[in-house]
């Protein structure tokens, strides 16, 4: 493994707040019990001693190492930084293993729909894929019981290396059973696909210690297949380490600038992108309220550097740096060090990246993203809990409604099809799509055009086709194709 400086890197800091030396002379009070006298105005001092007298004289059995780590996690929350944490030893292993997206269980990923467990991934080379566990499994039982809500996958299958679990799957109207092994799993932070019109997507999940060996992995794939153009997924990505993020910036930027930060000095330091390289091709960057922190610093250099247009709804907010400092008892301290702004010094703490296309809805933010990285024509389906976009299966929870021989599509799906944006005018029942500032289309209920479910409207295909005739599509076997 290569390199070892990192924002969130590892420094050795020797932490020594409290001692249980006496340090004073002594002095009676109070029915004879004996305390020290401060005679130094420390707030050290103060600390040692408290803790004296807590060790000499309380009465519930709490040992020093765990007063230690009360009084450091006190002292850090103190900051009033939701961002700084003091991790005990055990904090420490388990943060480390999520931020590097390490788990104990059988390798699935699943999805709820209608009250049931679908079984949306199996990781190549885990216990369920070797078990012959499926994608679109649907996951009924496990151990025994049933799952009916997300929090029982996480609650019966996660457990400890070598343990097995039994694990009950229902294909298509049958029931299989596997007696599993759990083992540790290491969930790939990039994935990667060439779709439909030589677009090339990457998801990226999180920003982990490889996820920039992986990603340059995925890309040069990608660039053999005769990839035109890229879509990088960000959406639901915390973030990570800061390092990870600027050597994937390396990829598109050649030279420039990845970020300014700020430490306590209040002086901004550029940091810099020198000799990497520029992708000549479009990309479009995917991004939510979920994507964060290296996700942000990623986002916002590759648009201020012109290599990248964001499309989603706006980013989390987080424009702030964390050391990461090794403690002697193996604990840790995360701590807030740096304040960071965009290459266009975008200050955008607490309020997010503005996207450059709004969308919302996982597969209107994908449509939109495909339109912009290729102008070829672009075909959706839809089916019962399904929907596919370009080529790829889209997680998201999207319907069409059949009335009678009129098909309503969702709005959020057609408006992104045409690029407009939806405007809902309650008064008069009326839905606008609205292509430009001074071009709009409107549907109303009173006409059939529209229906509004529940707060969520759809457009008769019919009545939109006639506004927007280069749509085509058809309706056969519960299955609904869009192309435009």
């Amino acid at each position: 493994m290569r390199r070892f400086q990192r924002k969130l890197a590892t420094f050795m800091l020797s932490l020594s707040l409290l001692s249980t030396a006496t340090l004073f002379p002594h002095t009676i009070f109070a029915e004879g019990v004996t305390i020290p006298i401060q005679t130094e105005s420390s707030s050290r001092a103060l600390l040692d001693e408290v803790m004296q007298y807590i060790d000499q004289y309380n009465i519930t059995g709490t040992t020093q190492e765990q007063l230690v780590q009360q009084a450091l996690k006190g002292m850090v929350s103190g900051l009033n930084d939701p961002y700084s944490q003091y991790f005990t030893p055990e904090e420490r292993k388990a943060f480390e293993s999520q931020l590097n997206l390490q788990y104990e269980g059988i390798g699935i990923e699943t999805r709820f729909e209608d009250g049931k467990a679908r079984i949306t991934r199996v990781f190549d080379k885990s216990p369920a894929q070797t078990g012959g566990i499926l994608k679109d499994d649907i996951l009924a039982q496990v151990d025994g019981k049933t799952i009916t809500e997300a929090a029982h996958i996480q609650k019966y299958i996660l457990g400890k290396s070598g343990t097995t679990v039994n694990v009950t799957v229902n294909r298509h109207g049958k029931s299989l059973s596997f007696t599993l092994t759990r083992s540790a799993i290491h969930i790939p932070a990039v994935n990667s696909n060439l779709l439909d019109n030589h677009v090339g997507y990457i998801q990226l999940s999180n920003f982990t210690s490889d996820a920039d060996e992986e990603f340059a992995e995925h890309l040069d794939q990608l660039q053999k297949k005769g990839m035109k153009s890229l879509i990088l997924d960000l959406r639901d990505n915390p973030g990570g380490y800061v390092d990870s993020a600027m050597h994937i910036a390396e990829h598109f930027i050649q030279n420039g600038i990845l970020m300014y930060t700020k430490d306590n000095t209040n002086k901004l330091q550029p940091t810099r992108i020198e000799n990497g390289q520029r992708l000549d091709m479009p990309v479009i960057l995917l991004v939510n309220k979920n994507s964060a922190s290296a996700s942000e610093i990623l986002a916002g250099a590759l648009r201020d550097n012109n290599v990248a247009k964001l499309v989603g709804t706006n980013t989390f907010g987080k424009g702030r740096i964390q050391s990461i400092f090794s403690l002697s008892d193996g604990g840790m301290l995360k701590l807030t060090t740096q304040q960071y702004v965009t290459p266009l010094l975008t200050d955008f703490n607490g309020k997010g990246l503005q996207p450059d296309v709004r969308r919302t809805g996982n597969a209107s933010q994908f449509i939109t993203a495909m339109q912009l990285a290729s102008s070829d024509k672009l075909k959706v389906t839809l089916e019962k809990n399904k929907i596919t976009v370009g080529g790829a299966e889209i997680s998201d929870n999207v319907q069409f409604l059949q009335k009678g021989s009129s098909v309503y599509v969702p709005t959020q799906i057609l408006a992104a099809l045409v690029s407009a944006q939806p405007e809902w005018v309650t008064s008069s029942g009326t839905l606008v799509l609205h292509t430009s500032d001074t071009q709009s289309s409107s549907f109303t209920v009173a006409s059939k055009a529209v229906l509004n479910e529940k707060g969520e409207t759809f457009i008769d295909l019919h009545a939109f086709q006639a506004k927007f005739p280069a749509l085509q599509w058809s309706s056969t076997n519960g299955k609904v194709t869009l192309s435009i």
